[in-house]
């Protein structure tokens, strides 16, 4: 765990740092409060960057129980806390997912010290924050969440990692139904009119109201944006309350049962073709490009991160029955990914986005690229390291083995590698 435990200090760092203002910056933006009709632009303390190495770092902590991974979550949710939990996009939730996670991790441990109580308060608070808002938000034609007001049609492939694994975890664990139905609809959605057939990946995005497709195919981070929300999703549905189902079937409501049991079998279905068409693009080195298609681009281990973590929880949990499948193809990730990981800092990480068709071509380090890398490789070397210690299915994100509750359920399985399938698609 030692490569594991050296990323954690430099990601709990940029936690609490992210993003830094630079003097020239601070400069910049006053001088756009002087001149009329010119908004400065506020440092995004508490949005998605934020949360995804926060997720991270929990994932660390699940495996190496470091107190600085979790002390430092706790203090970015107090941090939250203090500034109102400010939600104005999409963007935002994703600390809802950070917050019940938290919650789960001190339930479980059964923490009563002071900091874990106020962290255990604020868990709560934040994420019933984060629910009210997503069903005040404004819904498309569709009934679902575009990522910007301005462009109430646009729906990004970005939406699905940042909004789906919250809403459908809040909704099983506190049984609400619509929220649970609006994160399953909004992976679907995407999948219906999002996708390239040809190739089986994603646009970035697309128009709603005219059908227009938007950005490029097979960008890599719109793949793991979808997978993370694929994955996250399926764990979450799958790990409903003991007895939920008995429940629901005693009260004769099948449009409930729908929405958790057949809801998660659509998804599995969907996960898996997405998968399929991912990974045959993966590189002859193991890693992805920045493009999945442009083979000779620049890697980018966000992309990486994102896909790698998300493979590993539909092969350690989900999808148990193809997990010969991934093994060599995350042990070939994982190998690369390591080469890009200096003192403890991940590397080789792409720029920030700004749009449909806007990619920078810059790499370096970033919390996206730490946080993904993070989780993907601890949770990787930790089930490395505990396969002799039990028997049945792994849930990578408790570090627990039990039996799988979704065996079965996912249809037929296909043994072959990807290696054998020869599944690229000609283009």
């Amino acid at each position: 765990m030692s490569q594991i435990q050296e990323m954690i200090k430099p990601a709990a760092a940029m936690l609490d740092t992210y993003p830094v203002v630079t003097t020239k910056q601070k400069i910049k933006q006053w001088i756009k409060t002087c001149v009329p009709g010119m908004t400065p632009e506020k440092a995004e303390r508490y949005s998605w960057p934020q949360a995804l190495l926060a997720m991270g770092l929990l994932q660390a902590y699940e495996q190496t129980k470091d107190k600085t991974a979790l002390s430092s979550v706790f203090s970015y949710l107090r941090r939250w806390k203090n500034s109102g939990y400010p939600i104005s996009h999409v963007d935002h939730v994703m600390n809802g997912s950070v917050a019940l996670w938290t919650e789960e991790i001190l339930t479980r441990e059964k923490r009563e010290d002071a900091e874990s109580l106020e962290a255990l308060w604020i868990c709560r608070e934040g994420a019933d924050i984060c629910a009210g808002w997503i069903k005040a938000a404004k819904k498309t034609a569709d009934g679902i969440l575009a990522y910007r007001s301005q462009h109430p049609d646009w729906l990004f492939a970005d939406t699905l990692g940042m909004l789906c694994p919250f809403a459908c975890r809040y909704g099983v664990q506190k049984q609400d139904k619509e929220l649970l139905n609006l994160g399953i609809r909004q992976l679907e959605l995407f999948f219906q009119k999002g996708m390239d057939e040809k190739t089986g990946l994603p646009y970035h995005g697309y128009d709603e109201k005219i059908g227009m497709k938007y950005g490029i195919i097979g960008w890599g981070r719109a793949c793991g944006w979808m997978l993370l929300g694929l994955s996250q999703s399926i764990l979450w549905i799958s790990e409903q309350p003991a007895g939920a189902e008995q429940a629901e079937q005693s009260a004769a409501c099948p449009s409930s049962r729908s929405v958790t049991r057949e809801g998660c079998n659509r998804l599995l279905l969907l996960q898996q073709q997405l998968l399929d068409s991912v990974f045959a693009w993966q590189r002859p080195d193991g890693g992805f490009s920045w493009q999945l298609q442009a083979q000779e681009g620049h890697r980018d281990t966000s992309a990486e991160g994102m896909i790698g973590y998300s493979a590993f929880l539909a092969a350690e949990r989900a999808a148990v029955q193809r997990s010969e499948q991934w093994i060599p193809a995350l042990s070939r990730l994982a190998a690369i990914m390591q080469t890009s990981i200096q003192k403890g800092y991940v590397t080789d990480c792409s720029g920030e986005c700004k749009g449909f068709a806007e990619y920078p071509q810059v790499y370096g380090t970033y919390p996206w690229g730490s946080g993904s890398a993070l989780a993907f490789l601890a949770g990787k070397r930790f089930k490395e390291e505990s396969k002799d210690r039990a028997e049945g299915s792994f849930c990578p994100v408790t570090g627990q083995f039990r039996s799988n509750s979704l065996a079965g359920i996912s249809g037929e399985q296909d043994e072959k590698t990807w290696e054998e399938s020869n599944m690229r698609p000609e283009i």
